[in-house]
């Protein structure tokens, strides 16, 4: 078996190498996972080592490792669950931004691959960088395989690694705490409180949902951005029996956003602030602190994933802060309690991701209604690694779930069967109130192939998405007769991310931002649609437009895509664009009509159209059972 180093001192591990090469030339391989300890690169390659590329994993293998993620969670899920807090924490929802685990298990599958692809004959292979926790999965299963496995580190930097982390998630704690008492001042000034209880006895049927100012259009009108035409649906189904009232989290501009509130004519749109006081806020914040430093959350004696042990994994993690419960997803709870108490709910509807506020919603209302029917509406889609929308077996007896979830189609519904453990009738595919207005258009006609190519690329309002940034402008130069045009988010523009990159980033006369245009504007435009992860992908698809992967190499997929390879490309950093765009542009008419068309067929099964037929599925059982009588 080769010797196996560990480094997580560079300056250490410089020497050690030295001092090696002074006695024989160090023949083996080195793998940096890590990205601050890539000034070691050049060291390493004059002692005489390779960099170890990774090999890309086959899609049983993602399958493997997204089982095994979700079983691990789920027994921690198990042992934690009857906790609020467990299901308020980033770890135990497993979102692919905000959980820690995503990028550990990536360190430790690269290291393992490494590992394995080693060959006897006493070879050196070094590992630099890994989190401590990497480290003690490696450790248990070096003492388990025999493994000639050394660590070079500082004394007490594992210590340190555990001080900084926990020191990171405390002055986030804090740094929320006076966040959300201005929030909640802020959104009384502006809006207006709630009374205990109005004069309107009516029930209501409660809608909880995320606004922008853009949902704020003329003489008051009011276009939900996640639900589309469902409150109207409902004011018109329910008529004078019900109120619907639609609970919100502003993003963007707040204050515009609180003041429109107030003036919208067709519905009632509260922000979910006014329920809180600033005293609900240091409650829950004495809640979380009090109840991460008296007790901690159990781990599994054993927990397998892929052949290993990574129960110390899970425990470093906790130790080192993981354990991070966003006070605003918190304060849901406290919210939810508030809102049971002043209105007869009727039902409930939510966006479903697997959030932490999520869970801690439902619980909330559930105090003051146990039976309440609540819809959680997946509403975006659902990539590989969209782990949090996938439950085991093990967990779904204590995590607080809605009475029913629905889908925005088949696809969807199918990819939660395959990868998740809620039961058959749980899940049910109704329609993609978002993106009706898709339906609307024709596929775009294509463009003529000769002249400029333009790639439309989209972006999402994350710093993930950089790798992809700088692919782009890495490849422009290269692309003599390709223009690129940038499409930032609205959350994160392109501005922002350029300054994630440094002052050196120069952009190239073919490479654009788009501003003030739609998203119709855009793609009419473009010739392909290059993406990492965002929905406007399907979107692009169902216009007839092809679209371009870029694929990071993460460990699960993020692409929405990721069933489908028909009118679709990929590509990763070194891939020559100009190769992918020769053969889209030479693609035969027929072919291409062809393609787009089983591109368009998949996205029709994945945003089903909208309809009053299936948009009554979102109302309660017992006013379904009138409709039947009736």
């Amino acid at each position: 078996m080769a010797s196996i180093v560990i480094a997580l001192s560079g300056f250490r591990l410089h020497r050690r190498l030295l001092r090696g090469r002074k006695a024989s030339p160090t023949k083996g391989y080195y793998l940096i996972l890590c990205d601050s300890f890539q000034r070691v690169d050049g060291p390493l390659k004059e002692c005489g080592l390779q960099p170890l590329p990774f090999r890309p994993l086959t899609r049983d293998q993602q399958d493997a490792i997204l089982r095994d993620y979700v079983e691990a969670l789920g027994g921690m899920g198990e042992l934690n669950g009857q906790d609020i807090r467990w299901w308020a924490t980033n770890i135990a929802s497993k979102n692919r931004f905000t959980s820690p685990m995503p990028g550990l298990l990536n360190s430790l599958i690269r290291s393992l691959d490494a590992i394995g692809g080693m060959a006897d004959g006493g070879q050196l292979l070094v590992l630099v960088g890994p989190p401590w926790p990497v480290v003690k999965v490696l450790e248990k299963s070096a003492r388990r395989l025999d493994w000639d496995l050394r660590v070079i580190s500082w004394p007490w930097s594992r210590f340190v690694a555990r001080l900084l982390g926990q020191t990171k998630t405390w002055m986030g704690l804090v740094r929320e705490l006076a966040v959300w008492i201005f929030r909640i001042w802020e959104a009384k000034h502006y809006f207006g409180r709630i009374t205990p209880k109005t004069e309107d006895k009516r029930p209501v049927y409660l809608i909880k949902s995320f606004v922008y100012p853009s949902a704020f259009l003329d003489k008051g009108l009011y276009k939900d951005p996640f639900f589309g035409e469902l409150p109207q649906f409902l004011s018109r189904r329910l008529g004078d029996t019900a109120n619907i009232q639609t609970i919100v989290i502003a993003s963007g501009k707040r204050t515009e956003c609180y003041r429109k509130m107030g003036d919208v004519r067709n519905g009632r749109v509260v922000p979910l602030e006014v329920y809180l006081h600033w005293r609900d806020a240091v409650k829950g914040f004495i809640e979380v602190a009090w109840a991460c430093i008296t007790k901690t959350f159990r781990v599994p004696e054993e927990v397998p994933f892929l052949g290993h042990d990574i129960s110390g994994l899970l425990r470093e993690v906790i130790a080192s802060g993981g354990w991070k419960i966003p006070l605003g997803h918190y304060l849901h709870f406290a919210a939810a309690i508030r809102i049971a108490k002043n209105h007869t709910i009727l039902a409930c509807t939510l966006t479903y991701e697997g959030n932490p506020w999520e869970r801690v919603f439902i619980k909330g209302l559930r105090q003051g209604f146990p039976d309440l029917f609540i819809v959680g509406y997946q509403h975006a889609v659902i990539p590989q690694s969209a782990a949090g929308m996938f439950l085991s077996h093990q967990e779904r007896c204590s995590i607080p779930l809605p009475s029913i979830v629905v889908t925005t189609g088949r696809v969807p519904a199918a990819i939660m069967a395959r990868y998740g453990a809620l039961p058959h009738e749980h899940v049910r595919p109704v329609c993609a109130l978002r993106f009706g207005y898709l339906y609307d258009f024709s596929p775009i006609p294509r463009r003529s192939i000769q002249g400029t190519f333009f790639v439309l690329v989209v972006l999402e309002g994350v710093k993930a998405v950089l790798p992809l940034v700088k692919y782009v402008l890495s490849n422009a130069p290269k692309c003599g007769n390709v223009k690129f045009r940038i499409r930032a988010h609205p959350v994160l523009s392109f501005e922002r991310l350029l300054s994630f990159l440094g002052r050196d980033v120069e952009m190239y006369e073919n490479v654009e931002v788009s501003h003030g245009r739609s998203i119709m504007e855009d793609l009419e435009d473009c010739d392909a649609v290059l993406y990492w992860g965002t929905t406007v992908a399907l979107e692009a698809l169902m216009l007839g437009r092809p679209v371009i992967h870029f694929d990071r190499g993460d460990l699960l997929s993020y692409d929405p895509l990721f069933e489908l390879d028909a009118f679709k490309w990929r590509v990763s950093d070194g891939t020559d664009l100009t190769s992918i765009v020769r053969v889209i542009r030479d693609l035969p008419d027929g072919e291409y009509c062809t393609l787009q068309g089983r591109a368009r067929r998949y996205v029709m099964d994945y945003f089903r159209q909208t309809d009053d037929h299936a948009m009554s599925q979102f109302l309660p059982p017992e006013v379904l059972r009138c409709d039947t009588r009736e």
